[in-house]
């Protein structure tokens, strides 16, 4: 395993090289303390973490089954690493050992290469971890935009959405900090003296890390259909509206709009479900004597939908069309 992808790496002791010229060591951390308070300063990005966890400890029985939400788990799971590295301690440490004030022509005691090397190492491995962060938001937020225009689950799934877009602009912008900030440390390495043992001299760095792309207006997760929700800077979530009722499916309709007959068996397809789903629920709310399922309490009638939904969700065609026309002729018979 790399070295750069491991979380927990034992940390060199310090080692202190007296030297004549220590002119560069005050300006470097000066440089390093303005780093390690925008890291320390993330109090937007923490209080976001701590909702995706809860919603995550909220929905992981309902939702363990569902691509998207494994991806929301994948992301909960990387930002813990992150917490592990910890790059606002390792930079703390290093700044408190790096000299303030350098008196002209007199020894001064910096620290060793491998100290400034151990940070370097810290960085790439915190880069990896948000481009992990940054790949399973993209997945998680393609999938939620996918239900969403299937109209199921809108409120959980608009609110996963809108926090899984936040982090993945929160994150964006901590990672090209950390590309800067392992530029700065690269450029100034050979600044600091080896000394006798240097632990990592076999370790080859990276010329440069890959920059990630900041979403100042929006985030757009695109679906296969090319149907887009737009997520603006006050996480508003645009859902697309849910279609009008239309007279085409399992049912014939007579000139009064009186419904004549309900076949549970014309129903072949899980397209022809789902519409139907969103077409009765419109007509439910609107109470005017013309939904095909007054018959059925609401209790019951969320049950279904609830129930058929999750097996189309997961792909079960056959077991859904079995179920919702088994439960459908149960219910409307009472």
């Amino acid at each position: 395993m790399s070295i750069f992808n491991e979380v927990d790496i034992k940390k060199p002791a310090i080692n202190l090289i007296s030297v004549s010229n220590a002119k560069f060591a005050p300006q470097i951390r000066k440089n390093l303390k303005n780093y390690k308070e925008f890291f320390k300063n993330q109090v937007e990005f923490n209080e976001t973490c701590v909702l995706l966890s809860k919603l995550i400890l909220r929905r992981k029985n309902s939702f363990v089954k569902f691509h998207g939400f494994k991806d929301t788990c994948k992301i909960n799971t990387a930002l813990c690493r992150l917490l592990k590295v910890n790059i606002t301690e390792v930079l703390d440490d290093f700044i408190g050992i790096l000299p303030e004030i350098v008196v002209d022509d007199f020894p001064t005691e910096v620290p060793s290469k491998s100290n400034l090397e151990y940070i370097i190492i810290r960085v790439v491995s915190y880069h990896k971890i948000i481009k992990r962060i940054t790949s399973c938001c993209l997945n998680a937020g393609d999938y939620y935009v996918q239900l969403l225009s299937k109209g199921f689950f809108v409120e959980i799934l608009t609110l996963l959405l809108a926090v899984v877009s936040k982090i993945y602009k929160l994150v964006n912008i901590l990672g090209n900090t950390t590309v800067d900030l392992y530029q700065f440390l690269l450029k100034n390495r050979n600044k600091f003296p080896s000394g006798k043992n240097s632990i990592y001299s076999d370790i080859e760095f990276p010329e440069s890390l890959e920059k990630f792309k900041e979403e100042s207006k929006n985030t757009n997760f695109k679906t296969e259909n090319k149907q887009k929700i737009e997520l603006s800077k006050t996480e508003e979530v645009i859902a697309p509206k849910p279609p009008k009722p239309t007279n085409e499916i399992g049912r014939k309709v007579e000139d009064f709009g009186m419904i004549a007959e309900f076949d549970v068996n014309s129903f072949s397809t899980t397209h022809d479900i789902s519409t139907f789903f969103k077409e009765e629920n419109l007509r439910r709310k609107e109470k005017n004597g013309t939904a095909l399922t007054d018959k059925i309490s609401f209790g019951d009638w969320k049950m279904i939908s609830t129930v058929v939904s999750k097996k189309i969700i997961a792909n079960d065609d056959k077991n859904a069309i079995s179920t919702f026309k088994r439960m459908m002729s149960k219910y409307l018979k009472k």
